[in-house]
């Protein structure tokens, strides 16, 4: 039998990951949000995983997400994958310098950054 902490650290990163799913594919964003809020909770007392490992691993979930999301979509007749291709490239790239960027921003300065953008998606989404 595992351990009280343990246990709940699962139920916690399932949970979590349910949650993150229904909202990614419920308006298309928020998941990665939720993700990295809750890994960050989880091990933000342990050094071993730090900020990069919190983000490649919320992409990594994010990326596994999107695409149950899109195949349900495309599924249902509401989503033509061609639509995608002029965004897929430019952002495979973008990713590739945000993942090489990552470990040479100061992590104050990025959770600021971070925290600006959420706020501007926020705010931009009520206004519109």
């Amino acid at each position: 039998m595992k351990d009280k902490k343990t246990v709940i650290l699962y139920l916690s990163l399932v949970l979590g990951g349910i949650a993150s799913g229904f909202l990614n594919a419920l308006i298309g964003t928020g998941g990665g949000i939720l993700i990295t809020l809750i890994l960050k909770k989880l091990y933000e007392k342990d050094n071993a995983f730090g900020a990069e490992d919190v983000f490649a691993s919320t992409l990594a979930a994010v990326a596994i997400m999107s695409a149950g999301t899109v195949a349900v979509y495309i599924l249902r007749g509401t989503f033509d994958p061609a639509d995608a291709v002029p965004y897929i490239i430019p952002a495979v790239f973008g990713g590739a310098a945000g993942a090489l960027v990552l470990g040479r921003i100061n992590s104050e300065i990025f959770k600021k950054l971070f925290a600006m953008l959420v706020i501007w998606a926020g705010v931009s989404m009520i206004v519109r």
